[in-house]
């Protein structure tokens, strides 16, 4: 009989628990939506500070930003030419951020 007191109390207890776990509050992940039209205006951004680091002849974080450039204005054909042979740590020679800075110039 004891034991059996014992199983009802420990099931009445788990009956109660059980139902205040379930009036518990669940956290969702909140999801951005992304803008096309500021991804590629943050994209310029980016790349006009990597031609600013090609400038004073920082390559690599140069080369960095230009590849993220590329991947916020993938349509942009101005930055392509950026990271494709206007920044001068491929190049022999320094003409390329010349080119690079005209493009810019006109946007």
């Amino acid at each position: 009989m004891p034991k059996t007191l014992a199983r009802l109390t420990l099931s009445l207890g788990l009956v109660l628990l059980s139902g205040s776990l379930a009036a518990a509050q669940v956290v969702l992940p909140r999801t951005l939506e992304l803008n096309a039209k500021e991804m590629e205006q943050n994209g310029f951004i980016v790349a006009q500070e990597a031609l600013q680091l090609a400038q004073f002849q920082q390559f690599q974080e140069a080369l960095a930003r230009a590849k993220l450039a590329v991947q916020l204005a993938p349509q942009a054909h101005e930055i392509w030419a950026l990271l494709g042979g206007a920044l001068p740590c491929c190049q022999s020679t320094t003409g390329g951020g010349a080119s690079s800075r005209a493009v810019f110039e006109t946007q």
